[in-house]
Parts: C-alpha cells; sequence; structure tokens
C-alpha cells in the first residue's frame, strides 16, 4: 500500500519542463499530482536540489497556461529500460489547486 497522499495524474501531452532562469530543458513531465511531479530527464538530477521551473500547462478552458514554480528533488532513479532518468520533486509554494 502506497503512502501517497495524492492521485498522480499521467500526462498526455509531451510537456516540456525548463529551468526558470536559464530556459535549459531539464525533462519531460511524466505525471504530476497536487504535491509534486515526476520528470523523465537524460541526466540523472541530485535529491535535495531545489529548482525554480517553468512549463505550460494544457488547462481546458484557457488553452496552454504557462506556470512558474519552485520544486524540491526527493529521489532519483536510473530508467532500466533506457538511459533517462526519473526523478520525483516535491512542489514548494505551489499548488495545481491554485489554478
Amino acid at each position: 500500500m502506497s503512502n501517497r497522499s495524492h492521485i498522480r495524474r499521467h500526462t498526455i501531452h509531451y510537456i516540456k519542463v525548463f529551468e526558470e532562469n536559464t530556459n535549459r530543458l531539464t525533462g519531460h513531465l511524466a505525471d504530476i499530482s497536487t504535491s509534486g511531479m515526476r520528470l523523465i530527464s537524460s541526466e540523472p538530477i541530485q535529491p535535495g536540489s531545489v529548482h525554480n521551473f517553468s512549463m505550460a500547462l494544457p488547462l481546458a478552458r484557457f488553452g496552454w497556461k504557462t506556470v512558474n514554480f519552485d520544486a524540491e528533488s526527493i529521489w532519483c532513479r536510473h530508467d532500466a529500460n533506457s538511459n533517462s532518468y526519473d526523478t520525483g520533486f516535491r512542489f514548494i509554494g505551489f499548488s495545481l489547486e491554485r489554478l
């Protein structure tokens, strides 16, 4: 049984996530909940690091909406089936419930 308190939503769009300050592509959104997200990236992301991200979310009523937010990496692991890495993030001062 999982200790996760928020339901994850898998994305149907190929959503790119960027470091806001450098506009460098960090990875692609794999799934998201109201408290965090999982990214797929080509490089590992150090657990405990805090990032300022930007991404455009598809919202049914508004089209695409760009959001900027801070997130802390909680875990990172190599995907055994590819050359990519999965990283779990916790949102800091941000919630999808506020959109």
